[in-house]
């Protein structure tokens, strides 16, 4: 069987628009931890953030799941500190609002069904991009 390299043309637009947003609000993310928070683990997150995006270019649907827990959890934290900068510097609020809302909508496009479709299709080694006969003959 040979393997397909799958192009960012070939990527459905909800994968897309997803990894879009999911690079952009990790990278302002890591900016903005760094400046204002100034965080004793900012060499630890971009470690594993940077190899989890590794693998979710890869198509790697564990990846690809983990990534929406990211964003979840991601997605909290940075609410929480736009709620706690709101009265003592609007900047870092707002910038902490926008991570947020790319970490939402990077949640939105990978958890649709055509995204999880496409990462479970395209997966190395899933049963389910392999042909029937192929399927039939290792059973």
């Amino acid at each position: 069987m040979t393997k397909k390299t799958i192009t960012y043309q070939d990527l459905p637009n909800s994968v897309k628009y997803g990894l879009g947003f999911l690079f952009s609000g990790w990278i302002l993310f890591l900016i903005v931890d760094y400046v204002f928070l100034n965080s004793f683990w900012f060499l630890e997150i971009f470690i594993v953030l940077g190899i989890l995006s590794y693998y979710i270019i890869r198509i790697r649907d564990w990846a690809r799941v983990l990534a929406l827990l990211f964003n979840v959890i991601g997605t909290i934290y940075c609410t929480t500190f736009s709620l706690a900068f709101l009265s003592a510097n609007f900047y870092g609020s707002f910038l902490f609002l926008i991570i947020a809302v790319l970490m939402g909508g990077s949640t939105f496009f990978l958890i649709k069904k055509e995204s999880s479709h496409f990462y479970k299709i395209n997966t190395p080694g899933s049963h389910k991009n392999q042909p029937e006969k192929e399927k039939r003959a290792s059973s």
